[in-house]
């Protein structure tokens, strides 16, 4: 199965220069293959305050659906702002 978690972030508190940091590290930590997750970090076009955090991960039997890379970083960008988490499978 392949699982696609999705954290969106509108950023309503904070500094956005801080927020792209921590991003930024995040994209740094789940960087190396042995992590088994791709992670997609994207920006709204039209909104400097909106982001999209796609992790993707495939195993070959069901697994839980959040991963603890997802709650851990949905839990953290909570203190920027408002943030909508949901999990997605084929």
């Amino acid at each position: 199965m392949i699982y696609l978690e999705v954290i969106e972030l509108r950023a309503t508190h904070g500094d956005l220069q801080e927020v792209e940091a921590v991003l930024g590290n995040l994209g740094r930590e789940t960087a190396h293959p042995e992590c088994g997750v791709t992670i997609g970090i994207f920006r709204h076009q039209n909104l400097d305050s909106d982001f999209a955090i796609h992790l993707m991960r495939e195993t070959e039997e069901q697994a839980e659906a959040e991963s603890s890379l997802g709650i851990r970083t949905a839990e953290l960008l909570r203190q920027y702002g408002l943030v909508n988490y949901t999990i997605w499978y084929r």
